[in-house]
């Protein structure tokens, strides 16, 4: 087993790489990490305190204000953080504010 930081690493470098992917999903990543989905879920709670689709969810939104950010408006869409489908990308959003008000 590696050690957390570098699980912590592995799986945030994946996420960089794939999270614009609309096929992204918890099973989707443990393939990409070659690991079984309940080892990913360990992972996942012991380095982020999430589950791994929580974490992807996360990772997303936290991306997708950055390049709103960034791009403005004008220029964001929602398929630039892996969501293939506006109201799909407007409830995980509704979902990240809930979970992150201040």
């Amino acid at each position: 087993m590696k050690p957390p930081k570098q699980e912590h690493d592995t799986i945030i470098n994946a996420l960089e790489k794939h999270y614009t992917s609309t096929q992204l999903t918890a099973k989707g990543l443990a393939e990409i990490l070659v690991i079984s989905e309940s080892h990913l879920n360990n992972i996942c709670h012991t380095n982020f305190g999430k589950t791994p689709a929580k974490l992807i969810l996360c990772f997303r939104m936290q991306k997708a204000l950055e390049l709103y950010t960034t791009i403005g408006e004008k220029n964001f869409t929602c398929k630039m953080v892996g969501y293939d489908n506006y109201r799909r990308y407007k409830s995980a959003l509704r979902e990240y504010c809930e979970e992150h008000k201040p």
